[in-house]
């Protein structure tokens, strides 16, 4: 499965077409830090462990300094939501996740 994140989160029905014509999904971000704008991978980091539930989807940039802290944030997030009993799956994964019936 291919995935296409429109930026900023903005799309409209011709991007939408354009998206399924290529055999794409969509797909947006659920917990989102704000690193674009907070210039701040200690507010990233609280912000995501702050909010993340299971199948959150966590939105972080990787382009300049923002991947530098990005890394950072990842460097305690990873683990700590590993200690919580989280794991990190691709998109695909997460969409054919089953919970187990109680």
């Amino acid at each position: 499965m291919r995935w296409f994140r429109p930026g900023s989160g903005w799309y409209n029905s011709t991007m939408l077409s354009t998206i399924r014509k290529h055999n794409y999904q969509i797909a947006l971000g659920s917990v989102y830090p704000f690193d674009s704008h907070i210039p701040s991978s200690r507010f990233a980091t609280r912000h995501i462990l702050w909010n993340a539930r299971p199948g959150s989807i966590i939105l972080l940039h990787d382009y300049g300094l923002r991947g530098e802290r990005t890394i950072l944030a990842l460097s305690v997030i990873l683990p700590e939501l590993n200690r919580r009993g989280f794991r990190t799956v691709t998109l695909s994964e997460l969409l054919e996740f089953q919970p187990e019936d109680p």
